[in-house]
């Protein structure tokens, strides 16, 4: 028996309604893991390129030099390996209105890699994360020749010092 003629109609249409606002805003936090877990898939392919692309690599007529003069082993297959990547949320960024993302790679070498060799490696690891990224996106057009920071659309992301265990 119904009091009130029309009642189950508006309760149809509020429980409809609240069930159609929490999809959207369950929908946007979706959304936005997504992008974030495209964004470190992205970043492992460009570690693992980085790696493979050592011995291969194409460089400045200048770097090339230092290398030759000062680290020819940089120039040869390093046996990089690629231990982990860890992201840490830095908060909203104004600048940039984005969420500013940094990331760590770890990765291991051979003993007979020296600091500087490692720091060079870990420099052209980070080149290449960065620039997939960017890649990934298409927004090569809003960073630099470095790709530092490398952008996607809620996100932009920087690099640490590879650190070597």
């Amino acid at each position: 028996m119904m009091d009130h003629p029309g009642q189950m109609s508006v309760e149809f249409i509020l429980i409809m309604g609240f069930g159609i606002v929490t999809s959207l805003i369950v929908a946007q936090v979706c959304l936005e893991a997504v992008e974030l877990n495209t964004c470190m898939s992205t970043a492992r392919t460009g570690v693992t390129e980085g790696i493979a692309l050592d011995s291969l690599a194409v460089y400045p007529s200048e770097k090339f030099e230092s290398y030759t003069k000062y680290h020819p082993r940089i120039k040869t297959c390093s046996r990089v390996v690629y231990v982990g990547t860890k992201w840490i949320n830095l908060g909203y960024d104004r600048k940039y209105q984005k969420i500013k993302i940094l990331l760590q790679i770890k990765a291991t070498a051979p003993s007979h890699m020296d600091k500087a060799e490692r720091n060079c490696e870990g420099d052209r690891i980070n080149y290449y994360v960065r620039r997939s990224i960017c890649k990934t996106f298409k927004t090569e057009n809003l960073t630099n020749v470095y790709y530092n920071p490398a952008f996607s659309d809620h996100y932009y992301f920087t690099t640490s010092n590879v650190e070597w265990v």
